[in-house]
């Protein structure tokens, strides 16, 4: 009976364990997917002061971006299982996590050029789905604006899921956080014109995004450089 009683209490400290080590984890990485999204939502918010014309172009032209997101989508979240897998079989596998990340880069660097030759055609893509001349004049350059961030935002996805395989989220949740700040006050100066900054507009909130991805996955590859655990892989 006693020694049931152990195994039980054994068994539930175990599986107190095993969900805070979970929470720990998928916590932070849960909240910097939402945050990392969100930096299009406050795109949308800000460029709504613009009107409704503006504002139905940038929704317009977010369909066309994330089409773009979701080809990139794939070889950025691969890097997660690969690395997982890879120190699993041998927590010292430098080299296969090393393969694994550059690799995913690779595929981002060699798909960027395709997808902003889709980027350049955005009005006539928009025209194509049948969305009405002004929408589709208006959204094109926003497009174009974006089109620069997205290697890097793809960038971000792969090393952040990099980080989060060998235990690091909270530095990437931080940086995520960081940006987001960093796009609502570029979009304040770039959209509407303030501290004597040009008056773009849509392509302001365009231009504003790009400038943030890139900066988030300079951080990142900065922490990484300096983070103990990531140097090792670097």
């Amino acid at each position: 009976m006693e020694s049931a009683v152990q195994e039980h209490g054994a068994s539930r400290a175990a599986w107190r364990e095993e969900l805070a080590a979970l929470l720990a984890l998928g916590v932070p990485m849960a909240a910097t997917q939402l945050i990392q999204f969100s930096v299009m939502t406050v795109d949308v918010l800000m460029i709504g002061r613009l009107g409704p014309e503006p504002l139905a172009a940038s929704s317009l032209g977010l369909v066309i971006f994330f089409a773009a997101w979701l080809v990139g989508f794939g070889p950025a979240m691969a890097v997660s299982p690969l690395v997982s897998q890879a120190l699993g079989a041998n927590p010292d596998d430098v080299d296969d996590v090393r393969i694994s990340v550059r690799m995913s880069l690779w595929a981002i660097g060699l798909l960027a050029p395709l997808v902003s030759i889709g980027f350049l055609f955005a009005s006539d893509i928009a025209r194509a789905l049948g969305q009405p001349e002004n929408l589709a004049r208006l959204a094109g350059p926003y497009v174009i604006a974006l089109a620069p961030g997205w290697a890097f935002a793809m960038g971000v996805i792969i090393l952040r899921n990099f980080l989060a395989a060998i235990g690091e989220t909270r530095a990437p949740l931080v940086i995520v956080i960081g940006t987001t700040v960093m796009n609502a006050f570029l979009n304040w100066l770039l959209i509407y014109g303030n501290w004597g900054f040009p008056r773009l507009e849509l392509v302001g909130a365009g231009v504003a995004s790009s400038i943030v991805n890139a900066g988030g996955f300079v951080a990142l590859v900065l922490f990484i450089r300096a983070d103990r655990r990531g140097k090792r892989f670097g």
